[in-house]
């Protein structure tokens, strides 16, 4: 795998990023998923377009686990200001980007579609969710992380 360096040019995405999220995106929808998630206005999910987890990996538990939604962590945010993060290193707004959602939507397709549990694929998006908490991403990204 490799890392790039974030950086404010725009440069074209990787073409295996873009295959990635495609192939993800042909997945959900194959499972009967809208890749596009409804959003209130401090990044939760609403009821009605969150995703089934159930439908990916073919799971028969009771509970419907769900995206975990595409909300910044202030909490992280708070304690990353407070240790002397300048806000311009910090995501703005309550809400994730849109390039963002669609990684993290890729990763939860990926890893839950490929059998593995809803459990651990929330915990997957909740991580994911924390890490670009931490991160203001150029318009481009997280493509090139």
């Amino acid at each position: 795998m490799t890392i790039h360096i974030l950086s404010p040019q725009l440069t074209p995405p990787p073409q295996a990023y873009l295959s990635f999220i495609d192939r993800m995106r042909r997945v959900a929808s194959s499972h009967g998923l809208d890749w596009h998630i409804e959003l209130d206005s401090n990044g939760a999910a609403t009821s009605n377009t969150d995703w089934d987890l159930r439908k990916l990996n073919k799971s028969h538990d009771l509970h419907v686990p769900g995206s975990c939604g595409f909300a910044v962590s202030r909490d992280l945010t708070a304690m990353a200001a407070s240790t002397g993060w300048h806000p311009s290193q910090l995501p703005e707004g309550a809400v994730l980007g849109e390039d963002v959602q669609d990684f993290i939507k890729a990763l939860i397709v990926e890893h839950c579609s490929s059998g593995r549990s809803t459990g651990d694929t929330q915990q997957i998006a909740r991580a994911a969710r924390r890490l670009f908490s931490l991160v203001r991403c150029p318009p481009e990204s997280p493509r090139n992380l």
